[in-house]
């Protein structure tokens, strides 16, 4: 089936694309991004960034016409979309959970995601994270205090289990590296398929969530969120998830109850969590959930390595190539009725 027009026409070249830099700070290198695009962008596309916070003022409150919306991390509300005199919304990554996707499609405004491309990132940052918590890296500098050389002693993650809250490009890419450790996998989705799924050992419906958390020594949340939903894993999960059990983290924010979990870190009901994603962002620098011994702490990253800034950018380059030619991108959502 054929993708519908976006709602308006291109304006004059070249391609306007506007930034939503909400999070890197401002000597990232956006100037290296058209490095990675097709030879048939050459002067056909330039790049406007905005700082943080600014990216619905400046398509509300008007400015120089703009083509193609990337806004990362910053917000793009209904109230965004309509003001804007944009087609094109082209995620740099795979999350959409910060676009209206209801406005967008009223408006008729394509809104494209990148999936898949940040899973093998995310997952070596998640993997990661529980050798830290499993090895007790927090508190390796206690080793070097007096009488205490050799501190802290860890765990081997071989021979443990897993279990996976999602179990799609990010959690599979988590689980192939686990079992490469000699971690038993299990996983967690919506749908999952009728036959084996390797490399999980096995796949559930969210009905058995309550059952595979319990059985585990560790529970990594991967699964996508929904803007509105509650907390995925919440006190209910957390109570009922193996005593000494690590939490990872590498979703987003609002799929964990973070003060529920920072509760049963303090009991020890928890051996530690690692968290890449936060209730809040910017997580403020004395937020308590940094603050923990046995809490592993990264600012968003997951996903930031030179590597995929490259092929993102690239895949960014190739969805502008296609729509200069009124095509739409790869990795284009149903959000416009057909």
């Amino acid at each position: 089936m054929t993708a519908p027009a976006p709602r308006h026409h291109l304006h004059e070249a070249p391609l306007r694309v506007l930034v939503g830099n909400e999070r890197f700070s401002e000597d990232h290198a956006w100037s290296e991004m058209p490095q990675h695009w097709p030879a048939c962008l050459a002067g056909r596309a330039v790049i406007e960034v905005v700082g943080h916070g600014q990216l619905e003022a400046r398509l509300v409150d008007g400015g120089p016409p703009v083509d193609v919306v990337v806004p990362l991390w910053s917000p793009l509300p209904g109230r965004a979309i309509r003001a804007g005199n944009f087609g094109l919304v082209q995620q740099f990554g795979v999350g959409v959970d910060n676009i209206d996707l209801d406005v967008a499609a009223d408006e008729g405004v394509w809104v494209a995601n990148m999936p898949g491309l940040n899973a093998v990132p995310i997952a070596e940052h998640a993997v990661a994270l529980l050798l830290a918590l499993a090895r007790r890296l927090p508190e390796a500098s206690k080793g070097f205090e007096p009488g205490r050389w050799g501190q802290p002693a860890g765990r081997s993650l071989s021979g443990t289990a897993a279990c996976i809250l999602g179990a799609g490009a990010v959690g599979t890419e988590i689980a192939r590296r686990l079992a490469a450790l000699d971690v038993t996998v299990t996983g967690v989705r919506r749908h999952p398929p009728s036959g084996p799924v390797p490399p999980f050992a096995a796949v559930y419906t969210a009905d058995r969530l309550l059952d595979c958390v319990a059985e585990v020594d560790s529970v990594t949340i991967a699964a996508s969120h929904q803007a509105g939903q509650p907390p995925l894993v919440d006190d209910t999960v957390l109570r009922a998830m193996r005593p000494g059990a690590w939490l990872v983290n590498i979703a987003r924010g609002a799929l964990l109850d973070a003060e529920a979990a920072l509760a049963h870190v303090n009991t020890g009901h928890l051996a530690g969590m690692g968290l890449d994603v936060f209730p809040t962002e910017p997580y403020p620098a004395d937020g308590p959930l940094l603050a923990h011994p046995r809490i592993v702490a990264t600012a968003h990253t997951a996903s930031l390595t030179s590597d995929y800034f490259a092929a993102a950018s690239r895949r960014l380059g190739d969805a502008l190539a296609a729509y200069l030619d009124h095509q739409p991108p790869a990795g284009l959502l149903k959000t416009v009725p057909q």
